[in-house]
């Protein structure tokens, strides 16, 4: 839910909240495994957000703007009045614009791409804030569902 408009952290937790109140009314138990990817802006790959959004039958203009605005991108540091030159960045997406969560949440969905039911016992879903990501897993039992999420992020 991040990086959306009227969006935040505290969505993410009431969705979760909410989540698990409707699995004990369903006498069902509620399991999630936290993840943080790490310095996951800066890894991100520009020719696989670029894939996978062909993949998914983005229009070319749409490739084309992508493309642009993740390439040719430069630095510059200063500090104390001093200012150094611009220094190229190659990997990675621009963290200070407000349009960088949308081709990350293209770039990680990938990595969930092979968590369906029909692979785990219980039903798995993978909500997001930004970089954070839990695996959720509504189930009969928390041994079940332990045993689901510890094949999840093999499957990933």
């Amino acid at each position: 839910m991040g990086g959306r408009p009227g969006r935040s952290a505290v969505d993410s937790v009431m969705s979760l909240v909410h989540n698990v109140q409707q699995a004990n009314s369903n006498g069902k138990v509620h399991s999630a495994l936290f993840v943080d990817v790490k310095d996951a802006f800066d890894h991100v790959s520009r020719i696989w957000v670029l894939l996978i959004l062909q993949y998914l039958g983005f229009p070319s203009p749409v490739l084309s703007w992508t493309y642009t605005f993740l390439s040719d991108r430069q630095l510059r540091l200063a500090f104390d009045g001093q200012t150094q030159g611009l220094q190229p960045i190659n990997p990675g997406i621009p963290q200070a614009s407000s349009i960088s969560p949308i081709p990350f949440r293209f770039y990680i969905t990938t990595l969930f791409k092979d968590l369906k039911p029909s692979l785990l016992t219980v039903q798995l879903r993978s909500p997001s804030f930004i970089d954070y990501v839990a695996l959720i897993v509504p189930g009969p039992s928390g041994e079940a569902n332990s045993k689901a999420l510890e094949r999840a992020p093999r499957k990933a």
